[in-house]
């Protein structure tokens, strides 16, 4: 059966001094098969800071990452850049350069941050640094970006997200040929279908599918997820 339900229940979560960290999988907990199309997944995991607490200076090489803040506000700083700040509604996309060294940490004095990031390994040599606003239409799937950044343009990586209200459907074409979705519940409870079976996601759950032609989904409650969409 070729698609797999990651349950909010079954993250680990990493305790530290500046908040948590929630892993759904990564390189010592990798709960995704190991096939195409998601062979450059390395983490997607939450991050929740304390107010005004950060982690300490520290780079990245051979990643590209998508941030995207679930409540409040995150800010970097780095020697390029200065200091850059996203918050709820907005996804950065970063490509992490090689010696770069950057710090991050809850901007909000009052709010704890609570921050989704989906980390993939990429051998672009070039630092990107882009940032787009998440559309709110209701009752559709809106794309947010497509980039071909990944493993030197071998692969693209596609993100949309969905607002739908409750007792709504919705049919998605997959076009399977070397392809595969994750999607990640930000609220709500949906009934994903495929061709076997179906699956109830709620809040925070993430479900992986890939080599299928089409799927569809019946919502049960106002509900919003992200759809990742990986190619090659």
């Amino acid at each position: 059966m070729e698609n797999k339900i990651i349950l909010s229940a079954s993250r680990y979560v990493e305790s530290t001094n500046f908040g948590n960290i929630s892993h759904r999988f990564s390189g010592k907990n990798y709960s995704l098969p190991k096939v195409n199309p998601f062979k450059s997944l390395l983490a997607l995991q939450e991050f929740f800071l304390k107010p005004g607490l950060g982690l300490l200076p520290h780079s990245h090489e051979g990643i590209t990452s998508i941030l995207i803040p679930l409540s409040g506000s995150l800010a970097q700083r780095n020697l390029k850049e200065g200091l850059v700040t996203i918050s709820e509604g907005e996804v950065q996309l970063l490509c992490y350069e090689k010696g770069n060294m950057h710090l991050e940490y809850n901007h909000d004095k009052k709010r704890n941050l609570d921050c989704l990031v989906v980390s993939l390994s990429s051998k672009n040599k070039k630092n990107c640094n882009e940032l787009f606003k998440l559309k709110s239409e209701r009752n559709s799937v809106q794309k947010v970006f497509d980039s071909p950044i990944i493993n030197d343009e071998k692969e693209h990586l596609h993100m949309y997200v969905g607002n739908y209200d409750a007792q709504k459907k919705h049919f998605c074409n997959l076009h399977p040929q070397r392809k595969g979705v994750l999607l990640y519940m930000v609220y709500g409870e949906m009934t994903v279908h495929n061709q076997e079976k179906s699956h109830t996601l709620n809040k925070k759950d993430v479900f992986a599918l890939w080599n299928k032609d089409d799927v569809y989904f019946t919502t049960s409650k106002k509900s919003k997820f992200f759809m990742f969409k990986i190619t090659s």
